[in-house]
């Protein structure tokens, strides 16, 4: 799902940038998707069992992040970075 949606552009098992594992670098996924991803899947309560089913929430989830939902994540992660840096 994730090379079909942002291909070359997603770090982790299976991507095309190589990332040491266990990394203490965080990066905007683990400020932002993850969270947002898990809250929109699980938002209702599911009603069947299967894979299939959670994939396909886990596919709408992905869809409602819009290009402007993702350059306001990139902005936040510079200014958290530059306090990062600020504080040695």
């Amino acid at each position: 799902i994730l090379n079909r949606m942002f291909p070359t552009r997603w770090i982790g098992c299976g991507s095309n940038i190589a990332w040491p594992a266990r990394s203490p670098d965080l990066t905007s996924l683990d400020y932002f998707l993850w969270g947002t991803l898990k809250t929109e899947v699980y938002r209702e309560p599911r009603t069947t069992v299967g894979e299939r089913c959670k994939n396909i929430r886990i596919i709408s989830a992905c869809a409602t992040i819009t290009a402007k939902i993702l350059e306001k994540v990139l902005r936040s992660l510079i200014i958290r970075l530059r306090k990062y840096i600020d504080c040695n």
